[in-house]
């Protein structure tokens, strides 16, 4: 409605409309809502592409994620004057981690992971349904092992490491892409997760509780010439704060009232005065007031 071509490529699991042609001009999409439809997690996914039925596609989902992105990014090219989206969704690194086969041999001797000092229970200080909480045991050889798997964490984190490499290659291969169509330098990348992963931390090995090691997340952005390089903000928010910045950026007023804030005082000045120092979480059986 308002001029820009728009294009979603990945991982979707907000309901069965992915709304092709009114919200996306370009959809490449794996839809995890419809567990009946999407196959397998990794390799020989189901996707709907530009509003079509669910097809196989073959291959491993990061590789072919990044080819679908660079598809669209070439027809940007194309038009260099029309300003464009690209909602870039990955379904890497998330279990069952299945890893490219290019890198199954990668991190051959990685080094014994630190043990978290309250991965096993009893954990008296921490709340009833924490105190015995667990699922890892002490190992042999001293490392905490999964109870139900018998995998080791370092083993954990090598798999997970892996399957990191083909995110890494794709998101170079995007950058490299933009660099090539001279628009690295007038595109604001943002590069964030929908949440984090504890390993080992107050016994988990999950991301449903409201700790840090389960929740938080990275989120970096890079805009030249707008966003200061280098600069670290602490300030408590959530992705939903992600559309309102954007739209505020390009100077567009938001089509409803969004639950989330405009970002853009804290990207020109990380110090900047807050006014929302929380973030209420609520995830069954667990629920927190997160602060600053």
């Amino acid at each position: 409605e308002n001029g820009w071509y728009t294009g979603i490529v990945g991982k979707w699991h907000t309901g069965p409309d992915h709304g092709h042609g009114r919200y996306w001009d370009f959809s490449a999409i794996w839809d995890h809502s419809q567990p009946e439809k999407y196959g397998p997690y990794y390799v020989n996914q189901n996707m709907s592409i530009n509003g079509g039925p669910p097809e196989p596609v073959g291959g491993y989902s990061t590789d072919n994620y990044t080819e679908y992105a660079l598809e669209f990014l070439r027809g940007r090219a194309e038009e260099p004057d029309k300003p464009w989206h690209l909602w870039l969704c990955y379904d890497a690194v998330h279990g069952p981690w299945a890893v490219a086969d290019r890198h199954l041999q990668d991190y051959p001797d990685v080094p014994q992971v630190p043990t978290p000092e309250d991965i096993y229970p009893p954990r008296p200080t921490k709340a009833t349904h924490m105190r015995d909480y667990g699922v890892w045991r002490e190992g042999d050889q001293g490392q905490p092992v999964g109870i139900r798997d018998g995998r080791t964490l370092t083993n954990w984190e090598q798999q997970y490491n892996r399957g990191v490499l083909a995110l890494d290659e794709g998101v170079g291969r995007v950058i490299g892409a933009l660099e090539e169509m001279g628009q690295l330098d007038d595109t604001l990348v943002v590069f964030t997760s929908d949440q984090g992963f504890a390993w080992g931390q107050h016994g988990f090995r999950l991301k449903v509780a409201p700790y840090d090691a389960n929740i938080k997340a990275p989120m970096i952005m890079r805009m030249p010439g707008q966003i200061p390089a280098g600069t670290v903000c602490d300030a408590p928010i959530g992705g939903q704060d992600i559309p309102p910045t954007f739209l505020s950026l390009i100077g567009m007023e938001q089509p409803w009232k969004m639950h989330g804030e405009d970002l853009t005082p804290l990207l020109f000045d990380p110090n900047a005065e807050w006014d929302r120092p929380v973030i209420i979480l609520e995830k069954i059986p667990m629920s927190a007031v997160v602060s600053q």
